[in-house]
C-alpha cells in the first residue's frame, strides 16, 4: 500500500501545494531524463512481408496455393483457387 500523502511527499521531495521548484525539474531531468517515450522504430514494408511470410500459417497457404497451380497446369484449367489462396495470404498482410 502506498502509504499517506505526505510520506508519497516526503519521498518524491516534493510539495503538492507547490510542484517542483525549476532546479529540482534540472536535477531530476539529469538523474532520469526527459519524460517521454522513446521513439519506436518503424517496421519498413519489406521486413513486414517478410514478418508476414515466416508465419507458418502463410506458409501452409502458399504451399497450398503451388499446389493448386500445378494441378491446374497438369490439368490445364481451373487457376481459380490458386488466385484465391494468394489473395488471402496478401489480404492476411
Amino acid at each position: 500500500m502506498l502509504g499517506n500523502l505526505n510520506d508519497i511527499s516526503k519521498e518524491l521531495q516534493t510539495n503538492f501545494e507547490n510542484g517542483l521548484t525549476s532546479s529540482q525539474v534540472e536535477e531530476k531531468r539529469l538523474l532520469h531524463g526527459l519524460n517521454k517515450f522513446e521513439d519506436e522504430k518503424k517496421e519498413t514494408i519489406t521486413q513486414k512481408i517478410l514478418h508476414h511470410l515466416r508465419d507458418v500459417t502463410s506458409i501452409i497457404l502458399i504451399v497450398a496455393a503451388i499446389i493448386a497451380f500445378y494441378l491446374a497446369i497438369q490439368e490445364g484449367h481451373g487457376y481459380t483457387d490458386g488466385v484465391v489462396i494468394l489473395a488471402i495470404v496478401i489480404i492476411g498482410m
